[in-house]
């Protein structure tokens, strides 16, 4: 018989282990728990009269952005960060969105702007693609490279700590811990600055998708045909596949006062890291990507991309659009794509003594992309408002 103070340890061991069960059984429960109550909390369905407002907007909104429209927007004419500048900031807690490392910070003058860090080629994509959009007048955020940033506040790892204390319901317990007397330093981040604006949502109904194109109206204001296609056009040069409606924005580009009327509404790609190929920055597949399917026809579409484009569908591109889209890539020389390029860290990863190869074999894959859309017969007639086969048939 087992002495009496052993079967009380071993009474012991058990209520313990039982204590452990039940706690790791409660922490398991929890985000299925915090599911279900998310489930029933999300923005409500938009009402009629919301839904015909953001039609009525999305009717008369532009692509391109005029100059002297935007000439005195904050977040516009203001010079980027500089590259390989130190920049210091305060973090700001905000639940996490997406699966890249992210975080939002706040800045000395007051400004919240997105930092992302970590390995991903994402930051890549944004940077060349946003800087390209920009210049050739469409409307884009404005996203750099920052050589060191400071962060002060924030926590081990701020997107996933974020991550895991909102699947816990721990978020008050992160914020109260949050020191801003204590910094943490992340090399090479990028920090993304949105074009201001006011976004245009109805009730859940957010961004653009592309079969919603068909709703633009020359005739009340919005982008005509050929500006409607060169986006188009210009989103399959980029390989911009994951286009789904969160990651456009229709925005009301004059003011971010909800009251407004909204004189100038855009149309923008917002999210533009998945883009220079499949895999996001990817040279040889990018290459492989074909500009036209149907060359004779004009016609493009993003079927051999991941998730099909998005929605994107088959279009036939106007000539009005090759040509507007062409006169934008005319003005600039294989050095001022270098120089881009090279911006945007595309050879970050490569030994020092191939930097310069590989910078020009991307110089070359982009210049080449340009030459198909530039040097080829004029696109053949088409009909109806935007041309574009239904999705099920494309």
């Amino acid at each position: 018989m087992r002495p009496a103070r052993n079967r009380r340890a071993d009474s012991r061991r058990a209520i313990s282990r039982r204590w452990a069960w039940l706690l790791l059984a409660g922490a398991l429960a929890i985000p299925p728990i915090r599911f279900a109550v998310m489930a029933f909390h999300h923005d409500p369905p938009a009402s009629a009269s919301d839904r015909e407002q953001r039609l009525r907007l999305l009717a008369r909104a532009r692509v391109f952005v005029d100059p002297s429209d935007h000439r005195d927007q904050p977040g516009w004419a203001a010079a980027d960060f500089p590259d390989a500048a130190d920049v210091s900031c305060i973090y700001v807690p905000k639940a996490p969105r997406g699966t890249t490392l992210k975080f939002d910070c706040r800045t000395s003058s007051g400004e919240i702007v997105k930092v992302k860090y970590g390995r991903t080629r994402e930051r890549l994509a944004e940077v060349a693609a946003t800087r390209l959009l920009r210049a050739m007048d469409f409307g884009a955020d404005r996203v750099s490279f920052v050589q060191r940033l400071h962060c002060y506040g924030c926590p081990p790892s701020p997107f996933r700590a974020r991550l895991i204390a909102e699947q816990f319901f721990l978020t008050p317990v992160l914020d109260w811990l949050q020191n801003n007397t204590t910094v943490r330093t992340y090399d090479w981040v990028t920090i993304e600055r949105e074009l201001a604006g006011r976004e245009i949502t109805a009730g859940d109904v957010g961004g653009w998708s592309w079969p919603e194109l068909d709703e633009v109206r020359e005739g009340a204001g919005g982008a005509t045909r050929g500006e409607i296609d060169a986006l188009r056009l210009m989103a399959v040069f980029l390989a911009h596949w994951d286009a789904k409606p969160g990651n456009q924005r229709l925005i009301c580009m004059e003011s971010r006062d909800a009251t407004d009327s909204c004189r100038l509404p855009l149309l923008m790609l917002q999210d533009v890291g998945a883009t220079f190929g499949p895999g996001k920055v990817q040279l040889a597949a990018w290459q492989r990507l074909p500009m036209w399917t149907d060359a004779a026809a004009c016609r493009v579409s993003m079927e051999q991309l991941p998730y099909q484009g998005a929605g994107f569908g088959s279009a036939q591109i106007s000539e009005e659009g090759r040509r507007l889209l062409a006169t934008r890539f005319r003005q600039f020389s294989s050095s001022d794509i270098a120089a881009l390029l090279q911006s945007a860290r595309f050879a970050a990863d490569a030994p020092a003594d191939r930097e310069e190869q590989v910078i020009s074999a991307w110089t070359a894959a982009f210049m080449d992309k340009v030459a198909q859309i530039v040097d080829r017969p004029p696109c053949p007639s088409v009909s109806g408002h935007l041309g574009r086969r239904p999705l099920e048939a494309s």
